[in-house]
């Protein structure tokens, strides 16, 4: 039997990046067949907590270290909370294909959007790093995502972003999708150059901005 309290404790333990607490009370609420109700509650929980890691890295309190465990913490709980999302019958906010462009391999950030999109409740398609143009267009067409999520961190990366912009346009599939780019080199300039629907450098406003996107 759960309780209000059970959320607001999973919400702190991982706002601590106290990972023994946070797997404790998530195998207490995803054991046996939680409501729907009770998904959405542990959803908005884990997406407040994580939040929270991302205002103490904001002020320095946190590092890099503590938002990559947090991010741990959280995948290591998600398959089971996804699997109990789409048995309980709750609406996916929506699908993201996500992937690092061609030529690199950096995944750290990428992978920091994947747990917050999915933390709050889309479904992500992770093509992984070094993801050349013409796998971005395969997975449009066979897994039909309302967003596009292209990462780097190299300068390098912002001509192979333009490039798979281009050959999804080509591909006749721009128009189905909203793209949007992150990293490290990432700008207004650039954003405007490879043609994408918005850019971001921060994970949280990234999914802020694709919960925007599936609201309208």
């Amino acid at each position: 039997m759960t309780s209000p309290t059970d959320f607001v404790q999973l919400r702190a333990a991982l706002a601590e990046v106290d990972e023994t607490r946070f797997k404790e009370i998530a195998d207490r609420l995803l054991s046996g067949s939680p409501t729907s109700q009770e998904i959405a509650q542990t959803f908005e929980a884990i997406q407040a907590g994580m939040n929270d890691v991302g205002k103490k890295y904001q002020t320095g309190e946190y590092f890099l270290a503590e938002m990559m465990f947090a991010s741990d913490m959280i995948s290591q709980i998600m398959p089971r909370l996804t699997a109990h999302l789409k048995s309980g019958g709750r609406k996916l906010a929506g699908r993201v294909v996500l992937g690092t462009v061609q030529g690199d391999v950096h995944d750290i950030g990428k992978n920091l959007v994947g747990v917050l999109l999915t933390a709050a409740a889309f479904e992500v398609i992770d093509l992984g790093t070094d993801v050349a143009p013409e796998r971005f267009v395969k997975a449009i067409r066979e897994q039909q995502p309302s967003i596009v999520g292209l990462s780097g961190l190299l300068t390098l990366s912002i001509e192979a972003m333009k490039a798979t912009v281009a050959a999804i346009q080509a591909a006749g599939l721009r128009d189905k999708v909203k793209i949007i780019i992150g990293g490290n080199p990432i700008t207004q300039h650039v954003h405007e150059l490879v043609g994408s629907d918005a850019w971001t450098d921060n994970a949280a406003r990234g999914v802020d901005l694709c919960r925007q996107w599936m609201e309208k």
